[in-house]
């Protein structure tokens, strides 16, 4: 789709939700902002930080126009902030505004929830409620769902894909204890995880050390390392993901 007056540069894209720490934040011309319902404990919570021009952005259309050219926007959380699913909200609300085509992949949503998310976008009838009771959301740890029901109703009203881009719990804790060898083999294959382990030492550390921080430091060294061919192969899946989507 287009937008009124020219194509933007960066129509056609697929947001990634909840992947990365730290929040990629976009919006459009002559908007403020987000309304945030969060109350903010930090002069700085829910402002936004402009890294390539060093300073806060007001108006966050300059953050648009800055973006270059690309199919993919990652937009991070911390998982436990309420406030970052309403920055994520207004940034997905601003691109239909502006009636940009977008996917929504979700690192919260697993492959095997497929057919339930579709079932869900398909069916106008079906609340949002009956599907977290399907998909047993009480049980997977993650926020409350009516912090994620809102994408999933703005993807249902305008015919949005909304993509499973992880894997399932239990299969992630087996490739932890075991390796990429406890993955099915066409997964393994499909992945190219079989082939070659893609880090070199130096990397792995380095990916060791990013995985204690982001568990802010609840991790010894051994359990990190043990989570780093668990986190390759998250990232692959929703890398697949990606590749097979329009």
């Amino acid at each position: 789709m287009n937008h009124a007056t020219q194509r933007h540069p960066i129509a056609g894209k697929h947001l990634i939700q909840g992947i990365l720490v730290t929040l990629a934040l976009i919006s459009s011309c002559h908007s403020p902002p987000p309304t945030l319902q969060t109350p903010l404990p930090h002069p700085l919570t829910g402002r936004i930080w402009n890294s390539t021009a060093g300073h806060f952005v007001e108006d966050v259309s300059e953050l648009v126009q800055g973006i270059p050219p690309t199919s993919v926007v990652v937009i991070g959380e911390k998982h436990d902030n309420a406030l970052h699913r309403e920055i994520q909200l207004s940034v997905l609300r601003e691109f239909l505004r502006q009636e940009h085509p977008v996917d929504i992949a979700w690192e919260v949503f697993n492959h095997s929830d497929q057919t339930h998310l579709n079932h869900y976008l398909k069916n106008k009838t079906l609340s949002s409620n009956t599907l977290a009771e399907t998909l047993q959301w009480d049980k997977r740890g993650w926020a409350p769902w009516q912090q994620f029901s809102p994408f999933l109703e703005a993807a249902r009203t305008h015919q949005l894909s909304a993509l499973g881009a992880n894997l399932q719990r239990d299969l992630i804790r087996k490739v932890a204890r075991h390796g990429f060898s406890a993955l099915p083999s066409p997964l393994l294959e499909r992945l190219k995880l079989n082939t070659r382990s893609f880090l070199n030492g130096e990397q792995v550390s380095e990916l060791t050390q990013d995985i204690q921080e982001s568990h802010c430091g609840m991790l010894d060294e051994a359990m990190a390392r043990s989570m780093v061919p668990a986190q390759q192969t998250r990232d692959a899946i929703m890398a697949s993901t990606l590749s097979t989507t329009r």
